[in-house]
């Protein structure tokens, strides 16, 4: 009786997330080539996914496939005001994905990755559209931290060029 009573709210839990899901605007999926869960199309009209060197993530964006969705970013400055005029590095927070073990491979080992990309889409009347490029060279990971279904990973560069690309 235990058991059955701990499966049922295993699947109530189940059940709650996809409705609470739906309700704040994604809807998850399940992936059955890796058996990863995903999520799309925010509420905001917003996505964000990443490209790193030649690791290949789980994105389901068309167009975008094999990047890696993040459901945010941001640039981290460390040091003093008078060092150099730019970031420290770029911190992303993803989604756990096919990309998770080599990111951490390529952490734990200092690999250097010659580009990385980061592309922000908008939904519009045409579709969606690239509305912010973020390139970056000279890429190592320097530290991931993964947290069940996401992670967060921190990216340093040596130099980096931002794209705003205008939608109409």
């Amino acid at each position: 009786m235990r058991n059955k009573i701990g499966v049922l709210m295993v699947v109530i839990s189940i059940i709650a997330l996809a409705v609470s899901g739906t309700a704040l605007g994604f809807t998850l999926l399940e992936r059955s080539n890796d058996s990863q869960i995903a999520m799309t199309a925010p509420a905001n009209g917003f996505e964000c996914s990443i490209k790193i060197g030649n690791i290949r993530g789980g994105s389901l964006a068309a167009g975008h496939q094999g990047d890696s969705d993040v459901i945010s970013w941001h640039w981290e400055r460390n040091g003093e005001i008078t060092d150099a005029n730019h970031a420290d590095s770029m911190v992303l927070t993803k989604y756990v994905d096919r990309a998770t073990p080599e990111l951490l491979l390529a952490c734990v080992n200092r690999k250097h990755f010659s580009t990385a990309s980061l592309i922000e889409r908008q939904w519009g009347d045409d579709g969606i559209q690239r509305v912010l490029l973020v390139s970056l060279w000279d890429v190592i990971i320097d530290s991931v931290n993964d947290d069940q279904l996401e992670e967060i990973v921190t990216l340093k560069y040596g130099k980096y060029k931002l794209q705003y690309l205008p939608t109409g």
